[in-house]
C-alpha cells in the first residue's frame, strides 16, 4: 500500500505543476516547462538505447535536447508540423506490428530514432496547441493540452486500478507481464 501512496501523491504534484503551468504561465514558458519533461524522457529512453553507459546517454539525450531547442525556435510551417505528427504516427503503428512479433531483436540506431519519433512530434504536438491564439468562443491551446492530458492520464489512471483488482487475462505476458486485458478495458471506460 505503501508504493500506492507514494505513487498518488507524486502524480498529484506533478499533475498540480503541469497543470498550473499550463493555465497560469505564458505559452513561452509552457512550452519550456513541457521540453524540459521531454528531455528527462529522453534520458530514461536513453537508457534502452546504450544501457549502463552514462556517455553515449548524455550524448543522445543532448541530440534529443538539441532537436527539442530547434522544435521550439523556429516556426514549423503546417506541412512541417503535420509530416513530423505523420511520422511519429507511422511509427507507432509499426512499434504495434513490432510488439505483435516480440521478442525480436532491435538494432541501437532503430531504438534511438524510435525515441526521437515517440518524443518530438509529442513536443511539436503540444507546442501547436499551447501557439494557438485565444479566440473569443474558442476553446484556447492550454485547455486542450490539458485535455490531452486528461485522456492520457485517466486511460493509465483507469487501466491501473481495474488491472490491479480484477485483472486475469494477460495482455502480452512477454512484453509487459502485468498488463490485462481487463486493465485496457478500465482504460478504454476511464
Amino acid at each position: 500500500m505503501g508504493s500506492l501512496v507514494q505513487r498518488l501523491i507524486t502524480g498529484a504534484i506533478l499533475a498540480a505543476v503541469v497543470l498550473g503551468a499550463l493555465l497560469l504561465l505564458p505559452p513561452l514558458a509552457a512550452n519550456l516547462l513541457v521540453a524540459v519533461f521531454l528531455l528527462l524522457a529522453a534520458w530514461e529512453w536513453s537508457a534502452f538505447v546504450t544501457p549502463g553507459r552514462n556517455g553515449p546517454r548524455f550524448a543522445y539525450t543532448a541530440l534529443l535536447g538539441a532537436a527539442l531547442l530547434v522544435l521550439a525556435t523556429v516556426a514549423l510551417p503546417a506541412d512541417g508540423l503535420r509530416a513530423l505528427l505523420l511520422a511519429g504516427l507511422a511509427w507507432w503503428a509499426v512499434a504495434f506490428v513490432w510488439i505483435l512479433r516480440f521478442p525480436t531483436p532491435v538494432p541501437t540506431a532503430v531504438v534511438a530514432l524510435a525515441g526521437a519519433l515517440t518524443l518530438l512530434p509529442a513536443y511539436a504536438g503540444f507546442r501547436a496547441l499551447l501557439s494557438l491564439p485565444a479566440v473569443p468562443g474558442a476553446v484556447p491551446g492550454a485547455a486542450l493540452a490539458i485535455l490531452v492530458l486528461g485522456i492520457v492520464w485517466g486511460a493509465d489512471i483507469g487501466a491501473y486500478f481495474v488491472g490491479r483488482r480484477i485483472g486475469r487475462t494477460r495482455l502480452a505476458p512477454a512484453v509487459s507481464p502485468g498488463k490485462t486485458w481487463e486493465g485496457v478495458g478500465g482504460g478504454v471506460l476511464a
